[in-house]
């Protein structure tokens, strides 16, 4: 036989005239037997206990298997600091190399844009030193013609020079051959003397 009672303490007065074997539970789930046995929670609460105490032991084991992969995280979130810092440094390092590549590339560019202008200067400076060549071996060309005929004109003119030369002699020597004269004048003409 059970009896309920609001608190624990109502049944105290009531152990006296209860029959023997009467339970009196609280609504807080205290038990008090009408012999006198106080029993604090619901009934089965040590095995409650035992299940606690295993509880305890297995968030404890869970702990420490966290606190190992905490551990073994932290140590891997330490290495991929490492390695993110490398890589930064990496990083910079590629992008001075990229930036100093860029420099050599423009200043390369620059220089091709420098030997372009010159190629194109010395090529113009050639095709005009060529039409220069080509208007001195035409007026060559010319001159040596004019220097053929001339000497085609003068090797024509040679047989009349001479007979007007020998024709002047003939006219002038009898005049030269006076007395007083042929000592103050002399007449030479290449490859005719008078």
């Amino acid at each position: 036989r059970a009896w309920v009672v609001e608190r624990i303490e109502h049944a105290l007065p009531l152990l006296v005239i209860a029959p023997a074997g009467t339970l009196f539970v609280s609504q807080s789930g205290e038990c008090l037997t009408a012999d006198g046995c106080f029993e604090i929670g619901t009934p089965g609460a040590a095995a409650g206990l035992v299940a606690r105490r295993s509880e305890l032991r297995a968030a404890e084991q869970r702990r420490d298997e966290l606190s190992g992969t905490v551990a073994e995280r932290q140590a891997m979130i330490a290495d991929l600091q490492t390695a993110a810092a490398d890589l930064q440094h990496q990083m910079r390092q590629a992008q001075i190399r990229r930036y100093e590549a860029t420099q050599a590339t423009a200043a390369s560019r620059s220089q091709l844009d420098r030997v372009s202008r010159d190629r194109d200067a010395a090529a113009t400076l050639i095709a005009a030193a060529e039409r220069t060549l080509r208007t001195a071996d035409e007026r060559a060309i010319a001159a040596a013609a004019e220097l053929e005929a001339a000497r085609d004109a003068a090797a024509a003119v040679e047989p009349a020079l001479a007979a007007a030369i020998a024709d002047v002699r003939a006219a002038l020597l009898p005049a030269l051959q006076s007395p007083g004269f042929g000592s103050r004048f002399r007449f030479d003409y290449p490859g005719h003397a008078l």
